[in-house]
């Protein structure tokens, strides 16, 4: 089963989005392929979107591009070839948290606590520090 070429909008645009930020870098296909080593060849190829850019070499080229890696990704149009699956109920709760990695890696932990008595205090300690502000 092969590939049709541009199979997905998001290819090219990325491409292009590597090949303004080069120009803009005032650096050649030869200068960017060196730095993530591969061919200029192959910098046209991403910037055409005949290749697509795997996750690894998406991240070294905005580290040599010297973005950040969503910046490929700002604007990108919608693929059309994917299904929204129907997200979990716990998802929106924990979509509250602003930092929802440090409040995540709170629960886990305090879940992994069994000495009840030592959770009354965690959970005193908690309430305390969270009306002092």
């Amino acid at each position: 089963m092969g590939r049709s070429k541009h199979a997905n909008p998001i290819d090219p645009y990325i491409g292009n989005r590597v090949r303004m930020r080069r120009l803009m870098l005032v650096m050649s296909q030869e200068a960017l392929g060196d730095a993530i080593g591969v061919t200029a060849q192959q910098i046209r190829k991403y910037e055409s979107g005949a290749t697509p850019i795997v996750a690894s070499r998406l991240y070294d080229l905005a580290q040599v591009l010297k973005v950040q890696p969503e910046y490929f990704f700002a604007g990108a149009p919608q693929s059309g070839k994917i299904k929204l699956l129907p997200s979990p109920p716990g998802l929106k709760l924990l979509d509250q948290f602003p930092d929802a990695v440090e409040d995540y890696t709170l629960v886990q932990c305090f879940l992994r606590i069994k000495d009840r008595q030592m959770k009354r205090h965690i959970v005193a300690l908690v309430q305390c520090v969270a009306n002092n502000q």
